[in-house]
Protein backbone atom coordinates (compact mmCIF):
# COMPACT_ATOMS: atom_id res chain seq x y z
CA UNK A 1 0.00 0.00 0.00
CA UNK A 2 1.22 3.29 -0.61
CA UNK A 3 1.79 6.18 1.19
CA UNK A 4 -0.81 8.75 0.28
CA UNK A 5 -3.17 5.34 0.63
CA UNK A 6 -2.11 4.86 4.23
CA UNK A 7 -2.42 8.48 5.06
CA UNK A 8 -5.91 7.94 3.38
CA UNK A 9 -6.92 5.51 5.59
CA UNK A 10 -5.84 6.76 8.79
CA UNK A 11 -8.75 7.48 11.13
CA UNK A 12 -8.91 10.72 13.36
CA UNK A 13 -10.17 10.25 17.11
CA UNK A 14 -11.26 13.54 18.93
CA UNK A 15 -9.68 13.19 22.67
CA UNK A 16 -8.99 15.88 25.53
CA UNK A 17 -5.77 15.92 26.59
CA UNK A 18 -6.00 15.31 30.50
CA UNK A 19 -2.54 15.29 31.46
CA UNK A 20 0.75 17.67 29.96
CA UNK A 21 4.45 18.64 30.85
CA UNK A 22 5.20 15.63 32.96
CA UNK A 23 6.95 13.58 30.66
CA UNK A 24 8.49 14.51 27.36
CA UNK A 25 6.94 14.58 24.41
CA UNK A 26 3.58 12.58 25.46
CA UNK A 27 0.96 13.53 26.72
CA UNK A 28 -1.91 11.52 28.46
CA UNK A 29 -5.60 12.22 26.37
CA UNK A 30 -9.31 10.97 27.37
CA UNK A 31 -11.05 9.21 24.33
CA UNK A 32 -14.57 8.47 24.37
CA UNK A 33 -15.74 5.03 23.23
CA UNK A 34 -19.54 2.97 23.07
CA UNK A 35 -20.00 0.16 25.07
CA UNK A 36 -22.05 -2.71 24.83
CA UNK A 37 -24.56 -2.68 27.74
CA UNK A 38 -26.68 -5.05 27.90
CA UNK A 39 -25.40 -9.13 26.96
CA UNK A 40 -29.06 -10.28 25.61
CA UNK A 41 -28.52 -11.17 22.04
CA UNK A 42 -32.39 -9.31 21.37
CA UNK A 43 -32.04 -6.57 18.93
CA UNK A 44 -34.67 -4.84 20.46
CA UNK A 45 -32.89 -4.30 23.84
CA UNK A 46 -29.46 -3.75 22.80
CA UNK A 47 -28.16 -0.45 24.16
CA UNK A 48 -25.22 1.57 24.17
CA UNK A 49 -23.44 3.74 27.28
CA UNK A 50 -20.43 6.17 26.51
CA UNK A 51 -17.30 5.00 28.49
CA UNK A 52 -13.83 7.04 28.64
CA UNK A 53 -10.65 5.36 27.76
CA UNK A 54 -6.78 7.27 28.19
CA UNK A 55 -4.23 6.66 26.25
CA UNK A 56 -0.66 8.26 25.94
CA UNK A 57 -0.09 10.26 22.52
CA UNK A 58 2.67 11.46 21.03
CA UNK A 59 3.46 15.01 21.00
CA UNK A 60 6.27 15.96 18.97
CA UNK A 61 7.01 19.67 19.83
CA UNK A 62 5.28 19.59 22.62
CA UNK A 63 2.65 21.95 22.38
CA UNK A 64 -0.38 20.79 24.12
CA UNK A 65 -1.95 21.90 26.94
CA UNK A 66 -4.06 20.19 29.82
CA UNK A 67 -8.01 21.35 28.12
CA UNK A 68 -6.92 21.25 24.08
CA UNK A 69 -9.52 18.80 22.24
CA UNK A 70 -7.43 17.13 19.73
CA UNK A 71 -7.27 14.44 16.53
CA UNK A 72 -5.10 11.43 17.29
CA UNK A 73 -4.22 8.81 14.57
CA UNK A 74 -2.74 5.74 15.11
CA UNK A 75 0.22 4.40 13.43
CA UNK A 76 3.40 2.76 13.92
CA UNK A 77 4.20 2.48 17.68
CA UNK A 78 6.18 5.30 19.26
CA UNK A 79 7.20 2.75 22.75
CA UNK A 80 5.51 0.25 24.42
CA UNK A 81 2.99 2.53 25.34
CA UNK A 82 2.39 5.20 22.79
CA UNK A 83 0.78 4.15 19.88
CA UNK A 84 -1.16 7.53 18.36
CA UNK A 85 0.44 10.53 17.47
CA UNK A 86 -1.50 14.19 17.48
CA UNK A 87 -2.64 14.85 14.28
CA UNK A 88 -4.08 18.39 15.01
CA UNK A 89 -4.98 20.80 17.42
CA UNK A 90 -9.13 20.99 17.26
CA UNK A 91 -9.83 23.81 20.09
CA UNK A 92 -7.17 25.07 22.35
CA UNK A 93 -7.28 25.53 25.86
CA UNK A 94 -5.20 28.25 27.26
CA UNK A 95 -2.38 30.73 25.33
CA UNK A 96 -3.49 30.65 21.75
CA UNK A 97 -2.12 28.55 18.73
CA UNK A 98 0.20 31.64 17.16
CA UNK A 99 2.29 31.30 20.76
CA UNK A 100 2.88 27.46 20.90
CA UNK A 101 4.96 25.23 18.62
CA UNK A 102 3.52 24.06 15.12
CA UNK A 103 1.73 20.46 15.45
CA UNK A 104 3.84 18.47 12.39
CA UNK A 105 1.85 17.36 9.27
CA UNK A 106 2.02 13.69 8.87
CA UNK A 107 4.01 14.38 5.61
CA UNK A 108 6.47 16.62 8.06
CA UNK A 109 6.66 13.40 10.42
CA UNK A 110 7.15 10.86 7.77
CA UNK A 111 9.95 12.44 6.08
CA UNK A 112 11.67 12.83 10.05
CA UNK A 113 11.16 9.06 10.35
CA UNK A 114 12.49 8.43 7.15
CA UNK A 115 15.90 10.81 7.43
CA UNK A 116 16.45 9.02 11.36
CA UNK A 117 16.06 5.62 9.13
CA UNK A 118 18.73 6.46 6.47
CA UNK A 119 20.99 7.65 9.52
CA UNK A 120 20.67 4.39 11.36
CA UNK A 121 21.46 2.23 8.06
CA UNK A 122 24.55 4.46 7.49
CA UNK A 123 25.72 3.96 11.08
CA UNK A 124 25.49 0.28 10.52
CA UNK A 125 26.57 -0.05 7.59
CA UNK A 126 30.65 -0.24 8.10
CA UNK A 127 30.38 -2.50 10.54
CA UNK A 128 28.81 -5.48 8.53
CA UNK A 129 25.94 -5.88 10.58
CA UNK A 130 22.81 -5.87 8.62
CA UNK A 131 18.99 -5.66 10.54
CA UNK A 132 15.42 -6.70 9.33
CA UNK A 133 13.85 -3.42 7.37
Amino acid sequence: MSKTKAIALMREIPAVVVSAGHTQKTVKVRVGLKQLNNPIKNISLLKYSGRQQTQLVHDPNNSLRIGDIIAITGGSWVSKDVQYTVDRIIVPFGPPLEERPPVPTIMERLAVRAEKRRLKKERQSPTGHTYHD
